[in-house]
């Protein structure tokens, strides 16, 4: 099936989702992710705030936050570009162009280091083999390409997961996904 096909119905499916099912199966999902022991060891966590019925992502933010790890946001510009700006209890958001919540100040910019970092990755369809459809920008997968040595952890519901689907050149690899089983 096309990409776009696969995006456009599991986007119907996860939009589906009743907002108690996704509080469910977010909490399952980030409980798991903050007992990795990958998280323990990471100075720095990059995550997505999620929008859409995405799997959730405040508990990993509030916890990351607790845990004195230092935490990044993305933000969007107008040139395609994706940075990420750290954020801590403070950091007021606003809305982006596709009505997703940034940090509305600029702080400080995440520099890729020597520094365990995990970047987690929203997506709408994932692969067993790792890979993830997104909405469409590539923004991640770029971001992947650049920076290849960090740890890359999707987050996803298990109807999210499909036997394969056949990844473009620019598709990158996740090193995990984590769902609610």
């Amino acid at each position: 099936m096309e990409k776009s096909k696969l995006r456009k119905d599991y986007l119907e499916k996860r939009m589906k989702l009743t907002p108690k099912l996704v509080e469910e199966k977010s909490l399952l999902i980030q409980e798991k992710f903050l007992n990795l022991e990958i998280y323990k060891k990471s100075k720095n966590i990059c995550c997505y705030i999620d929008f859409r019925n995405e799997v959730k992502t405040d508990i990993i933010i509030k916890k990351s936050l607790e845990d004195r790890k230092n935490v990044y946001i993305p933000k969007i510009f107008q040139n395609n570009k994706m940075e990420f700006f750290q954020i801590d209890f403070e950091t007021e958001f606003l809305k982006n162009k596709f009505n997703i919540k940034e940090p509305k100040k600029f702080t400080k910019k995440f520099q890729n280091s020597n520094e365990p970092t995990i970047f987690i990755v929203p997506g709408v369809v994932f692969s067993k083999e790792n890979y993830r459809i997104g909405y469409g920008g590539g923004y991640y997968d770029r971001w992947i390409e650049k920076y290849p040595n960090n740890t890359y952890i999707g987050l996803a519901y298990d109807m999210q997961i499909i036997e394969n689907f056949i990844p473009d050149k620019y598709d990158q690899k996740l090193s995990y996904i984590i769902t609610e089983s």
